[in-house]
This record gives C-alpha cells, sequence and structure tokens, in this order.
C-alpha cells in the first residue's frame, strides 16, 4: 500500500487556486518537466563548466638583471648592459658586443664593405646609404688605412670595427 500511495502522490497536481486533482497523465508531465529544467541546467552548469567566467589572458613578464659585469678592462653595471624589449613577444639577452668609444657626429671613412670600397671620388655616390654600412655617403673617397681607400660617410666617427667580438 505504501507504494500505491507514493504513486498517487506523484500523480497529484496543484494549480495557483490551489485546487488538487488526480490525474497520472498530467502529474507525470509535470514531474518530466521539472526533471528535464533540473537536467538541462546541470548539464549547462556542470558538464559545459557553464559556471565558469573564460576570459582572455592578458599578462606581462619583465625581467630584471642585477649585478655587475667586467669585461676587459671595463666595468659594467645594469643600466648599461640592460636593453629594453624591442619588439611583441620577444625576450633579449646581451650576450655579447662590440664597443666603439669616443663617438662623435661627424665625416669619416666607411668600414670596409664590399660596396664601400673605392678608388676615385666617382666610384662614391653622394647621399647613398649602404644597408649594411653606418651613415650616408659624402661622394669622397678617403683613406681608411694605410692599404684601403673607403668611401667617406657622415655618420658617428669612428665607426664600429670589424673585429670580433671578446669571448
Amino acid at each position: 500500500m505504501a507504494a500505491c500511495s507514493r504513486l498517487k502522490c506523484m500523480g497529484k497536481l496543484e494549480t495557483s487556486k490551489k485546487i488538487q486533482f488526480y490525474s497520472p497523465c498530467f502529474g507525470g508531465i509535470s514531474w518530466a518537466i521539472h526533471l528535464g529544467v533540473l537536467l538541462s541546467v546541470s548539464i549547462v552548469l556542470l558538464v559545459d563548466k557553464r559556471y565558469q567566467k573564460k576570459d582572455s589572458v592578458i599578462s606581462s613578464v619583465h625581467v630584471k638583471v642585477k649585478g655587475v659585469s667586467q669585461i676587459e678592462n671595463r666595468v659594467w653595471d645594469t643600466a648599461e648592459y640592460t636593453i629594453p624589449g624591442q619588439g611583441v613577444n620577444s625576450f633579449f639577452v646581451l650576450t655579447n658586443f662590440i664597443t666603439t668609444e669616443n663617438q662623435t657626429q661627424g665625416l669619416c671613412p666607411e668600414s670596409p664593405l664590399a660596396k664601400a670600397v673605392c678608388t676615385t671620388d666617382k666610384t662614391c655616390t653622394k647621399g647613398q646609404v649602404d644597408p649594411q654600412g653606418n651613415g650616408i655617403q659624402t661622394g669622397k673617397c678617403v683613406k681608411y688605412n694605410s692599404t684601403i681607400n673607403t668611401c667617406e660617410v657622415s655618420a658617428w666617427c669612428p665607426v664600429e670595427s670589424s673585429k670580433a667580438a671578446p669571448r
């Protein structure tokens, strides 16, 4: 009998007027709708993890280098070897360098590059800029050393030497 009374309870339907009537069809539909809503909400929340808010990641990483470095006879501190980021999604660590002391802006012989070696002023084009060069050519052919002539450039002088970087 207890099982029978439970079935009757499941078939009971109440309205806002508090009218109770017994109909297994309407009671079953009502419980099925309640169960369907409960299941769909549970599936959406738990299985699809819709309770979690999703957002794109915005982050930034900053690397600090501390200490000093001694290279040949020069001591470098953090301000001298720390270089700010040069682009998006990039990381730069200074591992080697070539230093050119006491540079000033002026006119000087270009490094002996293939396009800068000359014999006369006609070989040098005034205003030409070589992508591998160090400045703007003046149109004059000048001595680089005792054996080589190169085009004169308006640049930071003396231009960087092509010696190998220290190890």
